[in-house]
């Protein structure tokens, strides 16, 4: 059995690294759920190892504000 941890981000590029190296130390797989950001956080997140999914900007039920 596999663990993963799903982290949902909105420009978080000055962050994101740091946060999957250390979930990484606890399960087998990270996803990152990126909320339609304008910085390079998708990047960062999947030079430190984790799998990037992009799911738009303001989708209902997501932590972004709506522009």
């Amino acid at each position: 059995m596999k663990t993963l941890a799903a982290i949902p981000c909105h420009d978080e590029g000055l962050a994101i690294g740091s946060v999957v190296l250390k979930a990484r130390k606890y399960v087998d797989e990270v996803l990152v759920v990126d909320d339609g950001s304008t910085d390079d956080t998708v990047e960062v997140a999947r030079a430190a190892g984790a799998v990037v999914v992009s799911h738009g900007v303001g989708v209902p039920g997501s932590d972004s504000k709506e522009r």
